[in-house]
């Protein structure tokens, strides 16, 4: 099966290293707007004081390479922008709506309002 994954899930169990996690990644092919590379360094950054920078840039590492294919703006930048507007919605979260509804696949998150927005537009939630 083909899924959406937001940052947030990459993020909080990268950082915790939960084996369950990887399992569930072997079983399944995953992708995600190309931004979501910027969006993870930033979270890492945020942990910069819990962590070594090695730490990091292993995790950082570790995260990207489970991601199967990254999807540039192009692709769903129209529809991102036009579900944003509609649903006064951030644009970055409705980047990942418009990849789930054009591959038609599901989405992963763990966003309490990204999963109220997912019911809205039809659009499972794992």
């Amino acid at each position: 099966m083909t899924i959406v994954i937001d940052t947030n899930i990459i993020a909080n169990h990268l950082l915790i290293w939960d084996d369950q996690f990887y399992a569930i990644f072997e079983q399944n092919e995953w992708i995600s707007p190309s931004f979501l590379k910027s969006e993870f360094c930033q979270v890492l950054w945020k942990q910069r004081e819990e962590f070594s920078l090695h730490q990091l840039i292993l995790c950082w590492n570790s995260g990207i390479n489970l991601i199967d294919h990254f999807y540039t703006e192009p692709f769903y930048i129209e529809s991102a922008l036009e579900m944003a507007i509609k649903n006064n919605h951030a644009y970055y979260d409705c980047a990942f709506f418009a990849l789930a509804t054009l591959t038609n696949s599901p989405i992963m998150t763990a966003d309490k309002k990204m999963k109220v927005l997912a019911k809205k537009l039809n659009i499972q939630i794992i």
